[in-house]
């Protein structure tokens, strides 16, 4: 409150409130009708001192009279226009003003609020560390109390066992707070161990189940990679009769998604296996999962997307197994079998 004070009234005396400079409309009346009543009057002295007769025609009066308007109103309209130039510029100091004494209560208001943030935080971190540094103290110099009025030992001085057991409580509960931490990482990365050299195996016999169906030539065996093209994006590629069959296997745990959606990677995937299906490099692409994938699997979103954006023509060459191994065994013979080997 006292710098919002102060702030005002350095504003107030920077910029003093200007004095208004607006001609009232009822002078500016006036004045036009003195004008004019000036004109007749003179006119008719005129009319009066001339030793000859003078008449006016109708046309020539109405001219006189519109010009004595048309002058009038020119006068009145600069005057008004004078009187509306002072008032906009009066508005934009005001509003300029305004403007300023906002900018700077912002300003005051913000820099105050940082510093109770800064203060408070200081505040709660230094009584967080006291309460830690009282209560290991306190129980300190109990263990202290207990170790000389029970088994009397004097070989050190109280200070100097009161700072070991402190240090060693300290790093105790240190310990306790960190290891369970540890402890889940280490566990979390041993099962992610586990799922990947499941997956391994499962890539492996599903690629050795291929290469032993009769009648299916293999063509390419190898890890696929999302960001590659052609027979690189498929873990193996077999040819039986006139259809080429890329067969791209795939982890649907939880501990190994990460591997398959960074920077929409599967979604890339898809898309260009759709522009490889278009260019004849397959006729086939196989999507084989372990575990059996559930409904509301990424992987199910994501093929469900690429189905609506591409054309039925390619999206009908994709096919998706998943299940255990033994499953998805059965059902990639049974689909090699069902090719014809002409």
């Amino acid at each position: 409150m006292n710098n919002h004070s102060l702030s005002s009234n350095k504003i107030s005396r920077d910029h003093p409130p200007k004095a208004s400079t607006a001609i009232p409309l009822s002078a500016i009346v006036i004045a036009v009708i003195a004008f004019v009543i000036g004109i007749l009057v003179t006119l008719l002295f005129l009319r009066i001192l001339q030793p000859l007769p003078e008449s006016f025609s109708a046309s020539g009066l109405i001219t006189l009279i519109f010009g004595i308007a048309l002058s009038a109103a020119a006068i009145v309209l600069a005057v008004v226009a004078i009187s509306l130039g002072k008032a906009s510029e009066q508005a934009m100091i005001e509003r300029s003003d305004d403007s300023i004494r906002l900018q700077n209560e912002v300003f005051v208001r913000t820099t105050d609020a940082l510093q109770r943030i800064e203060s408070s935080t200081g505040v709660t971190e230094k009584r967080i560390e006291d309460i830690i540094s009282g209560r290991v103290g306190a129980i300190s110099e109990r263990i202290v109390d207990r170790l000389v009025d029970d088994r009397g030992i004097r070989t050190k001085s109280r200070k100097d066992i009161e700072k070991e057991v402190r240090e060693s409580v300290l790093q105790g509960v240190s310990r306790t707070t960190i290891e369970p931490f540890e402890r889940r990482s280490d566990e979390l990365s041993a099962k992610r161990d586990e799922a990947r050299t499941r997956y391994d195996d499962f890539n492996n016999t599903i690629l050795l189940v291929a290469t032993n169906i009769p009648d299916v030539e293999t063509v390419k065996i190898g890890r696929g990679l999302f960001d590659t093209q052609g027979f690189d994006l498929a873990d193996g590629v077999f040819e039986k009769g006139n259809q080429i069959v890329a067969v791209c296997t795939f982890s649907s745990d939880e501990l190994l998604e990460d591997k398959y959606w960074g920077d929409g990677a599967f979604q890339r995937f898809l898309l260009t296996m759709g522009k490889e299906i278009f260019a004849s490099t397959f006729t086939k692409v196989l999507l084989v999962f372990e575990p059996a994938l559930k409904t509301e699997s990424k992987f199910v979103g994501a093929f469900e997307e690429f189905k609506k954006i591409v054309r039925p023509e390619i999206t009908s060459a994709f096919l998706l197994m998943s299940g255990e191994s033994e499953d998805v065994k059965k059902s990639l013979i049974e689909f090699f079998q069902s090719i014809s080997g002409a």
